[in-house]
């Protein structure tokens, strides 16, 4: 089966560890994450992303990022992969 190839620009939490200074808090944001890879699933409340594919249908890893969070989705190509549906 074909899936598409896609760049996605999204936010993530951050996390600040350690003592700070209270005039430091504004100065905090959210980290904006870049996200390469095959477009499995899109529905209205995720994006499922792909990492590799091994042999057979094995799969190395899958991000599973909230739609909430996505800011853009650009496609860059698309990849023929193994759906699980046939014998090797």
């Amino acid at each position: 089966m074909k899936k598409k190839i896609v760049k996605v620009t999204w936010v993530d939490s951050s996390e600040y560890y350690g003592w700070q200074d209270v005039t430091e808090v504004q100065e905090k944001q959210c980290m904006r994450v870049m996200t390469v890879g095959i477009l499995w699933e899109k529905t209205q409340a995720h994006l499922k992303i792909v990492q590799s594919f091994g042999e057979s249908t094995h799969i190395l890893g899958i991000l599973v990022i909230p739609r909430g969070c996505v800011k853009s989705i650009e496609e860059l190509g698309e990849v023929e992969v193994p759906d699980g549906s046939s014998p090797d």
